[in-house]
Formats: C-alpha cells, structure tokens, sequence
C-alpha cells in the first residue's frame, strides 16, 4: 500500500494515530531492510543496541526494551546460529550471558545503521 502523505495531511487525527502512522511505516522499513540480511525487524534493535552498548546481559536487554525474557533469549539464540551474535559466561556472575556482535554481526548492524541514516534523508 502506497502512503498518501497529502490524505494524511488533510485529516484531523488524534496525535496517537499519527504516532501509530509513523510507527506502522518505520516497522514495514525496517522489515524490507531486515530482509535483506535474514533477520526479523525486531532483531534489528537488537543488532543497533548491541553496535550501541558493546555488551550486555540478556536481562539488560528484556529490561531497556521492555520484552519478555524468552523472546529476547530466543531472539539471541537466532542469531547466534548465524553467528550474528555471541554469548559468553559473564565473569562476574557465572549464572548470567554477556552478549556481544561478532564480527559478522558488526558489519551487519552498520550496514543497518546506514540504510536507515540514508532511509530517513529520502523520506
């Protein structure tokens, strides 16, 4: 479907259906990019905190986007089949995961990173 910027601009909307707009249009974005390099949309927030913060528990990444546990391990897990990602025993406490971009993972989260940066100059 084709956004129709000039219908949109005509309408009087609650703010919120303008945010939800905008979201729903960033989302499918995101999709096209994150098809490129098979990976879900959502792991693409993942690839950009990561290329962000270096490293992190899996916790730290449930908590700062507000997702369940499980999906955020199931997320990691995904990716580090690709060896997108990788986990290593945090030093401070055995029980936990640091999670950090392997090299493959680096270069992809810029490659992301870019395409949005020059997305949003053509939109």
């Amino acid at each position: 479907m084709k956004f129709n910027k000039e219908k949109l601009y005509n309408q009087k909307l609650p703010i919120i259906a303008y945010i939800s707009i905008i979201s729903r249009q960033y989302y499918s974005y995101l999709n096209k990019i994150a098809s490129e390099k098979d990976i879900s949309a959502g792991q693409t927030f993942l690839l950009l905190y990561l290329l962000d913060v270096k490293t992190c528990s899996q916790n730290e990444i449930a908590d700062n986007y507000r997702i369940d546990k499980g999906s955020i391990a199931r997320s990691i897990k995904k990716l580090e089949d690709k060896e997108i990602v990788q986990r290593e025993i945090d030093d401070s406490n055995r029980k936990k995961y640091r999670v950090s971009l392997t090299e493959k993972g680096k270069k992809m989260a810029e490659y992301i990173k870019q395409k949005i940066k020059s997305g949003n100059k053509s939109h």
